[in-house]
Order: C-alpha cells, then sequence, then structure tokens
C-alpha cells in the first residue's frame, strides 16, 4: 500500500503494521513530518497514477513555459520586422547614400546575393569644366565634365540649367535628366566623363551667361 503525505506530498510505501503501531500515523521519509497515512492511503495501482499525473502537470507547465516564451520571440521579431520597413519605406532612399551603411549594406547583399539599387549622391558629383558656345545650326552647344568621387560607382545625375542675361538675370531654366545628356546608365568612380548637347535659347534675346548644377 502507499499513502502521499500532506506536507510535501511525497508517495511512501506503507505496511499494515506500521498502520497499526502508529495508529494511522506515520513520519514522513521524505520531510520527517507526521502526517494521517488512512487519509491518502491507496494500492500500487492508484499511486502510480497519481504519480504520472503530477509528472504529467510539471511536463504541461514546461510546455506552456516554452510556447510563451516562443510567442513572445515571434513577436518580438515581428516588430522588428515592421519598424525597419517602416524605416526603410521613409528613410531608405536616405539611408542608401550614407557610406558607412552602404557598405554594411552592400556585404550583407553580397553574402545573400541580392543587389542593392544603384547608388546615387548627386553632392558626390563634380562638374569638372563646362562651356557654352554657338553651334553650327543656329543653337548653342554646352560642354562639360562631371566626376564621381563617392566610393561606388552610381547613377547619373539630373542637370539643371540656367540661361541668364546680359545683365545676370534668369532668362530660362530647365532641368535634364541623365537620358536627355548621358551616354550610359552608371558614373564610373574618379573618371571624368564628358557630357554635349545642344541648347535652344529663348529667340530674340543674348544670352549673357549660365549657370548648372547637379541634382
Amino acid at each position: 500500500m502507499y499513502s502521499r503525505c500532506s506536507h510535501c506530498n511525497a508517495w511512501q510505501s506503507v505496511t499494515v503494521a506500521q498502520l497499526r503501531l502508529g495508529r494511522g500515523l506515520l513520519v514522513c521519509s521524505s520531510c520527517a513530518e507526521h502526517f494521517d497515512a488512512l487519509a491518502s492511503l491507496c494500492d500500487e495501482a492508484e499511486a502510480n497514477i497519481e504519480i504520472f499525473d503530477s509528472a504529467l502537470d510539471g511536463l504541461l507547465s514546461m510546455s506552456r513555459a516554452k510556447t510563451s516564451g516562443g510567442v513572445w520571440k515571434t513577436a518580438l521579431v515581428l516588430g522588428f520586422s515592421i519598424l525597419f520597413l517602416q524605416i526603410w519605406y521613409f528613410e531608405g532612399k536616405k539611408l542608401l547614400t550614407q557610406p558607412n551603411l552602404r557598405g554594411f549594406l552592400s556585404e550583407v547583399c553580397d553574402h545573400f546575393h541580392c543587389q542593392l539599387p544603384l547608388y546615387k549622391n548627386p553632392a558626390s558629383c563634380i562638374v569638372l569644366q563646362s562651356d557654352l558656345h554657338s553651334g553650327s545650326d543656329g543653337g548653342m552647344r554646352l560642354s562639360a565634365a562631371i566626376i564621381n568621387k563617392s566610393p561606388w560607382p552610381q547613377a547619373y545625375p539630373a542637370l539643371k540649367m540656367i540661361l541668364l542675361d546680359l545683365n545676370g538675370q534668369a532668362l530660362a531654366q530647365r532641368v535634364f535628366s541623365p537620358y536627355e545628356y548621358a551616354h550610359a546608365d552608371v558614373l564610373p568612380v574618379d573618371e571624368a566623363e564628358e557630357i554635349s548637347m545642344t541648347i535652344v535659347p529663348p529667340g530674340g534675346v543674348k544670352i549673357g551667361g549660365y549657370t548648372i548644377a547637379l541634382l
């Protein structure tokens, strides 16, 4: 027969002689406390069932703890993913122009065999020289050379041109896309690229000067 201690819930075997001697009171072999053995007296089969149920409760508690931990980890990863996507959506283009971050993202993409969008930072492009002169067709010809001083090849910038009168006042302006003046898609690093295009000035006015800027 078996009985369970009311203090520590430990099961222990008991005999009829022990019950008679102590008139149902026994000393727990686990915690050394006196307990009423008759209150939880059962045979071996019932004791095994009780022990199994107790172990099962422990396993269920561990399972719930692991599940809870897994849910928190998933929620944490999901939260950081959403935050990253929001930052990328609103600040992605600006972040890609930061040299340190661009270098890190390039290494990550190399590892995962992906490709970043073409680098674009007009501030790292410089106009080395430019000239505006009359062309043979009656228009004007703009010649210039630009260089990419960034660490990476990048897309050609847009070119903004303002024509000035003899007093230095703006007569007309226009923004040319790379497709209108560039002969390639990528501007190499530290290589001067020459550009040339025809400009049609407003009729009846004399051109006193011009300015160009890269956008």
